[in-house]
């Protein structure tokens, strides 16, 4: 099994296929269509926002997945410790590129009229700052795969700044309730055990821009929605131009979206599970983990709520395979595939060797951890025979170390001083101080219990290099 779905899954994101696609016009088409599903559910849940009825199943189902909302978060945010965890991050803003500097941003101060209010009780704003409203996101266009982009909204600049802080504000309570956004292994170690322990695995498609207006102002309470509504832009301008009034309540891009959908999923799965008498209950973003007696109802609801389970990527009785959080188990094994992303360059210098080290890395790590080097080791002997007519000196490091740096291969049989490597600039961004230069790893004692107290040093044209035997 661990081969096969190798095999299907090691070119999927591959960028060198030669497709008559426009991954760009597809993610417009899937962004779109996630309005239009938001709209249908806006329309649907808007009879629900007067209705009072304990008789009405739905309207009992709301309000106690409120109930345990407020009970996450309480019943108003805190502003005084939201401004503490404000930050300005180094992402693109509506008016500023990735990497911009902080100063760049406070210079001319983006921010949507709702969230004017909170601009001088945030402190931020500086003597030289220049106000500029702007009542829209910008919308641009990642890699995600071969057949679609992947659509990223930047925001006002004041809201971004807010963003953060109400993001790590619901980050935090969510912690507080067992749900640690900071860590992947609880959602990977239950996709491991959900063969045995009855549980399932669902993901969802378009989860984040399928988070409607109306449900959030359904299922926050109001001081909450009132302060989440004030930092979302209300309309999206697209790479065209074009302006789009949006349905939904926050895009890919808002610093607090990733927060708010888990939150929301939570308390949809912790409520079916309630009712159900289902004992396990965890929530990443869209990856949802709840027992087998709970995934019918926890499904009933989130379709309710307009979203849209995954067919290929959520399992419940019956199947043997489960996945969640990037790892994937088939009868308890870790069939976790590994990717090829990048198309290797055919020119024999630099460039071409550090994607030959790095393609031979994930096949070997990916042998090592499911035991299958016999499956591999023709295609990393080939790896290597096509980098040594780059440099007949191959650099080589531990198959404990976690870089890519070279060659992976067992410490027992590395030489204790292993290798000049010659690396250029705008290979990987571990190399951003320097255009050029040279590293010397040299290996003492190159077993796992090595002294990581032994240095290399090498000095450059930039300065001194230092770097740990391990």
């Amino acid at each position: 099994m661990g081969r096969d779905y190798l095999l299907y899954s090691f070119l999927k994101k591959w960028k060198g296929f030669e497709l008559n696609l426009k991954p760009d016009n597809e993610a417009r088409s899937v962004w779109i269509n996630a309005e239009r599903m938001c709209k249908e559910t806006n329309f649907r849940l808007s009879k629900y926002l007067n209705h009072q009825t304990t008789d009405d199943p739905a309207f009992v189902a709301i309000q106690a997945i409120k109930d345990k909302i407020v009970h996450a978060i309480g019943d108003r945010p805190c502003l005084e410790r939201i401004f503490d965890l404000c930050r300005m991050s180094s992402g693109a803003t509506f008016n500023t590129e990735k990497g911009a500097l902080i100063n760049d941003k406070l210079r001319d101060l983006t921010y949507t009229s709702s969230a004017a209010k909170y601009i001088f009780p945030s402190g931020l704003c500086t003597s030289d700052t220049n106000f500029i409203v702007s009542e829209c996101n910008r919308m641009v266009y990642v890699p995600k795969d071969a057949r679609c982009s992947r659509p990223i909204a930047c925001e006002p600049s004041f809201n971004a700044y807010m963003q953060q802080g109400v993001g790590r504000y619901l980050r935090s309570s969510l912690k507080h309730l067992g749900v640690d956004l900071d860590n992947q292994s609880t959602n990977q170690n239950y996709a491991f055990s959900a063969l045995v322990d009855d549980l399932s695995t669902i993901d969802l498609s378009s989860a984040s821009d399928t988070v409607s207006l109306l449900l959030v102002k359904l299922l926050l309470p109001d001081a909450w929605f009132e302060l989440l509504y004030d930092l979302r832009s209300p309309y999206t301008m697209l790479p065209d131009g074009e302006m789009i009034l949006l349905e939904k309540f926050s895009s890919m891009g808002n610093a607090f979206t990733f927060e708010l959908e888990t939150l929301i999923f939570w308390a949809i799965t912790s409520y079916a599970s309630d009712l159900t008498g289902g004992n396990v209950v965890s929530v990443y973003g869209d990856d949802i983990i709840c027992s087998n007696r709970s995934f019918n109802l926890t499904s009933k609801l989130l379709s309710f709520f307009g979203f849209v389970l995954n067919q290929n990527k959520s399992f419940t009785a019956g199947s043997r395979f489960f996945e969640s959080c990037g790892k994937h188990y088939f009868d308890l094994d870790d069939v976790t595939p590994v990717f090829q992303k990048e198309v290797i360059p055919l020119e024999l210098g630099l460039r071409r060797l550090y994607e030959l080290i790095r393609l031979h890395n994930r096949l070997y790590r990916w042998a090592k951890r499911t035991y299958s080097f016999h499956i591999v080791m023709d295609s990393l002997r080939l790896i290597k025979s096509e980098a040594s007519k780059i440099t007949s000196k191959l650099p080589v490091i531990p198959d404990w170390h976690p870089s890519d740096l070279g060659f992976l291969e067992k410490a027992e049989i590395i030489d204790d001083v292993k290798c000049l490597v010659l690396l250029e600039r705008n290979i990987t961004s571990a190399y951003d101080s320097c255009q050029r230069f040279v590293l010397l790893y040299k290996y003492v004692h190159l077993t796992l219990g090595c002294d990581s107290g032994q240095f290399g040093r090498i000095v450059t044209s930039k300065g001194t290099i230092i770097v740990t035997g391990k």
